[in-house]
């Protein structure tokens, strides 16, 4: 919802389709011309393999988005020579209003990784003691700023178990690099 938000307001417009089918979505990039789109990596997959993907002109597609799932570096690679396409991975969740790291447009992509975090968000990788730990460093993903939550509704417990100090504790593992890609 976020992305198609982020569409609307700077003048694009999103298409929505009840299920996913794949010749459906090859339909829809050949005549709606699109050049955008967020794909799990199910999706790209089931693209990737369907048998009617040559009948279809996809070459107005300039940049696909994967997300909510981890993108391997075999499938980034095909689906972008297939599909003449640049391919990033992403990564966020609901508590995050979706979005904490993502590889902005013009930056170098790093196999492996869903990028630097987003304006306004940091990103630390913390020990089991809650210590920041240095680049390389494998722990848990940790993230604030002014778009994450500041709790649950009404629920202070539940809060407090994933947010101490600022940083929400995101129960996922990962490290950051010397240059603050985030990896999963």
């Amino acid at each position: 919802i976020l992305l198609m938000n982020l569409a609307t307001v700077m003048g694009g417009r999103s298409i929505l389709h009840s299920s996913f089918e794949p010749v459906e979505i090859l339909r829809t990039i050949e005549q709606h011309r699109v050049e955008r789109i967020s794909l799990v990596p199910a999706m790209m997959h089931a693209l990737v393999d369907c048998p009617q993907r040559e009948q279809y002109d996809v070459s107005s597609l300039k940049y696909v988005r994967a997300g909510a799932a981890p993108l391997n570096e075999t499938l980034r690679f095909k689906f972008s020579q297939l599909f003449d396409c640049r391919v990033s991975d992403g990564y966020g969740q609901s508590e995050a209003t979706c979005v904490v790291a993502a590889l902005p447009d013009g930056k170098q992509f790093v196999a492996s990784s869903v990028g630097p975090p987003v304006p306004g968000v940091e990103v630390c990788i913390q020990d089991e003691q809650g210590n920041h730990l240095p680049a390389g460093n494998t722990g848990e993903i940790c993230f604030r700023g002014p778009s994450i939550m500041k709790g649950y509704w009404k629920n202070p417990e539940a809060t407090k178990e994933v947010i101490s100090e600022g940083w929400l504790y995101s129960g996922d593992v990962g490290h950051l690099d010397e240059n603050d890609y985030l990896f999963i």
